[in-house]
């Protein structure tokens, strides 16, 4: 990836991650754009995969496996713009290392139980919204500047 492009990909993720952690929300301004024009560019190349992957990104955030809709859309962008299993693996590995060890550590002894502290009602992400922008974030600055 040129350098301009990564330059610009971690300007994008910072502001993302920035008003994620202020505001507990990612405007669809910030994340719909992006998604369009990476998803019309895969499709343009061919790469009609992309499809099946954001339908499973979907399903996996109605099925309330994915945090907040915000959370959900820059997922699939961030997806449909490194839809490689290298890139799953960098993910999958910052959140466990990173994001899973904070969010027991913030949400420790707030919503009782194991399970609950794993997994909030939705009335709680609504009221207190858990900013998990900058951990996709993390995770793709990683996998574009170091791998």
């Amino acid at each position: 990836m040129d350098l301009w492009l990564r330059l610009i990909l971690t300007l994008w993720l910072a502001v993302v991650s920035l008003v994620d952690l202020r505001t507990r929300r990612i405007p669809n301004a910030l994340v719909l754009p992006p998604l369009a024009v990476a998803l019309l560019w895969r499709l343009g190349r061919g790469a009609w995969a992309v499809l099946p992957l954001c339908a499973g990104l979907y399903l996996a955030w109605s099925a309330g496996l994915l945090g907040g809709a915000g959370d959900a859309k820059l997922l699939m962008a961030l997806a449909v713009l490194f839809p490689r299993l290298e890139y799953a693996l960098v993910l999958a590995l910052v959140v466990l290392a990173v994001a899973l060890p904070w969010s027991l550590i913030r949400c420790r002894g707030r919503f009782g139980g194991l399970l609950r502290r794993l997994r909030p009602s939705d009335e709680q992400l609504e009221r207190e919204g858990i900013p998990f922008a900058w951990v996709f974030g993390l995770a793709t600055l990683v996998y574009v500047w170091l791998v």
